[in-house]
């Protein structure tokens, strides 16, 4: 995708509306006031050197919904991405004229976690250099992060003290039609080795990093019990091919033969299950949510 460019072709207009919205720039805000006043400096540079010394962190947050992202630094251009705008997306950054402040203003909920990086003159990546709070991330690698002022850490991505926690099997799956054999994880709820009831199974397709990143055990061990009834899950990793090609392309019916035929009846074999529909869920992201579905 890095050599393909859209062009939008409009209707020639003499001048722009002046009501229409400026992407990054939030007019009446406080950090718009301290744009204008740098606009307007003899000293620029002394003015931004200033104001950001007084900054206690970045992105500025002001009030409880807007966060202005900075870059101060030497670049011709500078576009932010991150979680507002999704994968593969960003936005230009604006400049100060005669400056090296690039900033890009925006709303958010109260309680909103966002991740995001920089893109100087086109093709450089970088974390956020004024920030030092930073995450790997499924879709935007190694990122910044930072939280608006109402959010929490969710309780449920706090491992549990109480010895209630489930455990991590492993199944060892192969199939001709595969290269190699694949190891399957299987979350077991914190009383499946000490009772006898049958669990119903959720199934997540094509996943990545589902500890790592994701915590999934640790959520598990939280919700259950709590929020859903105790379930078995099953982690399936990519069988063959790429993710659109085994989910959504040529090789969809492939996968899904493989999965019902034998998957499922080896899970049902293997635990203890509830080895009906009504019991059995999909779950998957990107590509493999067409999967699920």
């Amino acid at each position: 995708m890095a050599e393909i460019a859209c062009v939008a072709i409009r209707p020639k207009t003499a001048t722009a509306e002046p009501s229409v919205a400026v992407p990054g720039v939030v007019p009446g805000s406080r950090f718009a006031a301290f744009v204008a006043q740098v606009s307007q400096a003899t000293d620029k540079q002394l003015l931004i050197d200033q104001y950001l010394a007084a900054q206690s962190s970045f992105p500025i947050i002001e009030d409880d919904s807007l966060a202005h992202f900075i870059y101060h630094g030497a670049a011709d251009e500078v576009a932010l991405a991150g979680d507002m705008f999704g994968h593969r997306f960003d936005q230009a950054m604006h400049r100060v004229a005669d400056t090296d402040l690039f900033y890009y203003s925006a709303s958010f909920e109260p309680d909103a976690r966002i991740t995001y990086k920089y893109i100087t003159d086109l093709q450089q990546t970088t974390t956020d250099p004024l920030n030092p709070n930073t995450i790997r991330t499924l879709f935007f690698g190694q990122a910044s992060e930072f939280n608006m002022p109402a959010w929490h850490t969710p309780a449920h991505l706090t491992p549990r003290r109480d010895g209630r926690t489930g455990r991590i099997d492993s199944l060892h799956f192969a199939n001709p039609c595969i290269e190699g054999e694949r190891i399957i994880e299987v979350y077991l709820p914190a009383d499946y080795d000490q009772s006898a009831r049958r669990y119903a199974v959720a199934y997540y397709h094509g996943v990545r990093h589902h500890r790592t990143l994701g915590k999934m055990d640790i959520a598990l061990d939280n919700i259950i019990g709590r929020r859903v009834r105790p379930i078995i899950v099953v982690f399936l990793p990519p069988l063959s091919g790429g993710d659109y090609a085994q989910y959504v392309g040529p090789g969809r019916d492939q996968y899904a033969r493989i999965f019902t035929a034998e998957i499922v009846p080896l899970v049902d074999e293997t635990y203890r299950t509830i080895a009906t529909r009504e019991n059995r869920a999909n779950v998957g992201m990107n590509y493999a949510g067409f999967m699920a579905f």
